[in-house]
């Protein structure tokens, strides 16, 4: 996400944003529930998971096997008021849908004696949940003793070693060191100051990876063509200014937003060129519109025909 966006994701972004029907994401709007299931339908379909199967998989299957396996099976299990908060259960709703999605697959494991006349059943296995064989998994507090008992011993190693080390390298020091006078120390020339080239530098370093055209915003307002045409907007993916999209990129990279680039760029002309930048003039020219995106682009269309600005498109014969 961050490398799409280009900038660090901030408290405002969604992790899952919509998605446009060119493929590009839309910045700044979160996916609806109908886009995630269509999204989930694709994914199953070219898994084959359910190949050979009736059904299909719905966000409530993630619902109820993400809650039982955070709640039974996950190695950091969840607690039950963690549970009903991820899986969408109000704190005033009744839990008997939870208890049956966890504390019944529970209960049904415990009373279940479909391997009762296996030799290789867990013994005592309905006595206690885990039973009372030795391959039984290891409690935590299992695992501390076993900790604090390996530090201690390492610990007393340690002492002993340094001990021993030190007393042996006393001795050692005493019987072999040289009078200080005949000490001498030789320092090795210091290396030669090579100050790296710029071009050695660049050519080095990787270049910067090339921005690419986004998809553009939702407009609705004159305020919002103004912003994305000289500022862009990073906050919803728009990360380069539309005004320079022709001098950075080639038409055909942007082809699917062409329409809205070219509607925005005449919105902006109309603003800056003919009203000169001033809104009182704009709204005198266009009254009420400031906030009507769709019936500006008319007006606007409407001028721009008046002054034979556009090319009407030449009839199909029949």
């Amino acid at each position: 996400m961050q490398s799409l966006l280009r900038r660090p994701i901030g408290g405002n972004d969604f992790v899952f944003p919509a998605i446009a029907s060119t493929g590009q994401l839309k910045f700044g709007e979160s996916t609806s529930r109908s886009a995630f299931e269509t999204l989930l339908e694709e994914v199953v379909e070219k898994s084959d998971v359910m190949k050979g199967r009736n059904g299909k998989f719905t966000t409530h299957c993630f619902r109820r096997g993400g809650a039982q396996y955070r709640f039974l099976w996950a190695d950091r299990k969840w607690s039950l008021k963690a549970v009903k908060w991820w899986g969408g259960w109000s704190s005033n709703e009744n839990v008997g849908t939870l208890m049956r999605y966890l504390l019944d697959e529970l209960m049904a494991y415990e009373e279940g004696f479909s391997d009762i006349m296996m030799d290789d059943r867990v013994i005592d296995r309905h006595e206690t949940f885990m039973g009372e064989d030795e391959t039984a998994p290891l409690s935590k507090a299992d695992l501390r003793k076993f900790e604090e008992g390996i530090f201690a011993k390492i610990q007393g190693l340690i002492g002993t070693s340094a001990s021993a080390v030190s007393g042996s390298l006393i001795t050692h020091a005493s019987a072999t060191a040289p009078p200080p006078s005949t000490m001498r120390t030789a320092l090795p020339p210091p290396p030669p100051n090579r100050a790296a080239s710029p071009e050695s530098v660049a050519s080095s370093s990787p270049p910067p990876p090339r921005a690419a055209p986004s998809r553009i915003p939702e407009t609705k307002t004159l305020d919002d063509a103004l912003k994305y045409w000289e500022y862009g907007s990073p906050q919803k993916g728009l990360n380069v200014p539309l005004k320079n999209w022709s001098s950075l990129f080639k038409t055909a990279e942007y082809a699917s937003e062409a329409v809205k680039h070219g509607n925005i760029r005449f919105f902006c002309e109309e603003f800056q060129d003919r009203c000169g930048g001033n809104h009182a003039s704009f709204e005198a020219k266009f009254p009420g519109l400031r906030g009507k995106f769709t019936m500006l682009m008319k007006a606007v269309q409407a001028e721009r025909k008046l002054r034979g600005e556009t090319k009407s498109r030449s009839r199909r014969k029949q």
